[in-house]
């Protein structure tokens, strides 16, 4: 009994700061959150969409229940989402500084030369998207 409580507490205790470190990691700069909101979207991870965007934000991009978001984020295939990974990962960035708490991220797409951007601004030492990606 004392083993099987033991075992269960500690991997209680792995599990919590494993998803504490992730999301430290997620919340390390504009640029990190923002490249990490493709993934999420990829993913269909509304949890992380959900840490990493404001409430205004998130309800106004998503005003629907978080099932229907998860399985309108799915329906798109999965070789096209995978593109969505890999250009997000290839993409440049460039945070350009409005304010103390407010910075622009501005990837551009290499193969198009288009660029994207994305408002953010820095919460309780946070930085999470606040408006709709502007291409």
């Amino acid at each position: 009994m004392k083993k099987v409580f033991f075992k269960t507490t500690v991997t209680a205790i792995i599990a919590l700061f494993m998803a504490s470190a992730a999301y430290a990691q997620i919340g390390s700069s504009p640029e990190a959150v923002a490249r990490s909101a493709f993934k999420a979207v990829a993913e269909g991870d509304v949890a992380t969409l959900k840490s990493i965007m404001t409430e205004r934000c998130f309800n106004g991009q998503y005003p629907m229940t978080d099932s229907q978001i998860r399985e309108l984020l799915l329906s798109v295939p999965y070789e096209k989402r995978q593109i969505l990974l890999k250009m997000a990962d290839s993409m440049d960035a460039q945070v350009k500084q409005i304010s103390d708490n407010s910075v622009i991220v501005v990837f551009t797409n290499k193969a198009t030369n288009k660029n994207m951007e994305m408002d953010m601004i820095k919460i309780d030492g946070q930085w999470k998207i606040d408006d709709e990606y502007k291409w």
